[in-house]
């Protein structure tokens, strides 16, 4: 303790070497009967004696300690040096290199995303200019649609029209080979047209498959 202040053990040697009293050498004194080692030693003893009674070797202490903390930070720093250039310098270079294709990804990414706007864009006016136009051929295929509806109905009534007329030309004509009065009417009838165009009976009955007019008999 020194000023009422808790330190440690190196504090208070530090202290007591300040004013030349090396407690761990104690050669500060020289007690009776040590005279004659004194007087023995040799020259680096009486070298560290007088350093310590001189008090300057606190001092080598302290830069023995500081020496030996300077190489064992040396050792370390060599060491995190071998570890920087094998391990981390590596790393980062090819971190460096990941990043630079990062940034290179991510403008990629941004045209890519603009231009994927603009299609999408060109897509919608493309779709509404050929709305219209899809619009107008839809109508006009509707209509087509219609008057060929229109024009098969007509065909179908005209065939059920002709039909009817052949199946009543050749009722009519099953009921006029059948009918005893025919041979007068058709007289009468190729007579009267006979006088209107001035053309023969047997010019008239010419591909009609009916009696001539040699086979009729004339009305009384």
């Amino acid at each position: 303790m020194i000023n009422g202040t808790n330190c440690l053990n190196k504090r208070v040697q530090d202290l007591f070497c300040s004013v030349q009293l090396n407690v761990n050498n104690p050669h500060f004194l020289i007690m009776q009967g040590r005279i004659t080692k004194v007087l023995n030693m040799k020259p680096p003893e009486i070298l560290s004696m007088i350093e310590e009674a001189a008090g300057t070797s606190m001092y080598e202490v302290k830069r023995m300690s500081t020496r030996s903390t300077i190489e064992r930070k040396d050792i370390k720093m060599k060491e995190l040096s071998s570890v920087v250039k094998e391990e981390i310098a590596p790393k980062l270079e090819k971190m460096k290199t990941e990043r630079q294709q990062v940034m290179e990804y991510n403008k990629i990414q941004r045209e890519l995303d603009l231009l994927t706007r603009l299609y999408v864009a060109w897509r919608y006016v493309s779709a509404e200019e050929k709305g219209g136009v899809l619009e107008t051929l839809e109508k006009q295929l509707k209509e087509k649609e219609k008057l060929e509806a229109k024009a098969l109905a007509n065909q179908k009534n005209i065939k059920d029209t002709l039909a009817s007329e052949e199946k009543n030309k050749k009722q009519l004509a099953k009921s006029l080979k059948e009918d005893k009065a025919l041979p007068q009417i058709l007289f009468i009838l190729c007579n009267r047209e006979n006088d209107a165009t001035g053309t023969s009976p047997s010019e008239l009955l010419v591909g009609r498959n009916l009696p001539r007019p040699g086979d009729w008999i004339a009305p009384g």
